[in-house]
């Protein structure tokens, strides 16, 4: 994702602000026997919901454990499985105004969907401009 955004020609980078305060919890190793390789994941908690922000006109409540993020540009929808708790503050420089978002969040042991890409979009109001130069990545 931050390459991505390194490397795409934007003017006035923005980054867009949920509205939230989180940890990251439930940090797990797991070998994948095909690959042997050693996998970690972990996850973002809710811990604080703004008044008045985008996650609380999504519906987040203190507690939310992100699983995913589905994203509507244009015609492509694009949904993001979070394996760690970074990946959303990844995901909110990739956010434009008009883009459709839904999230699934795990909330008392079940899997609840907020928001809908096909009729809840992105304001302009939920986005602050950022300088490009702190997401490029060194090689």
């Amino acid at each position: 994702i931050l390459n991505h955004i390194a490397t795409e020609k934007i003017a006035n980078p923005t980054q867009c602000l949920f509205g939230i305060t989180y940890t990251t919890v439930n940090f797990k190793t797991e070998l994948d026997t095909t690959t042997n390789i050693i996998k970690t994941y972990d996850q973002c908690k809710v811990e604080t919901v703004g008044e008045n922000s985008l996650a609380s006109s999504l519906g987040l409540k203190k507690g939310d454990l992100f699983k995913s993020v589905t994203i509507k540009r244009n015609l492509t929808v694009t949904t993001y499985t979070l394996q760690h708790a970074h990946e959303l503050a990844d995901l909110t420089l990739l956010l434009r105004a008009g883009d459709g978002i839904s999230i699934v969040v795990e909330r008392s042991g079940k899997d609840v969907t907020l928001g809908d890409y096909e009729n809840f979009t992105i304001k302009s109001t939920n986005l602050v401009e950022c300088d490009k130069t702190d997401y490029i990545l060194s090689k």
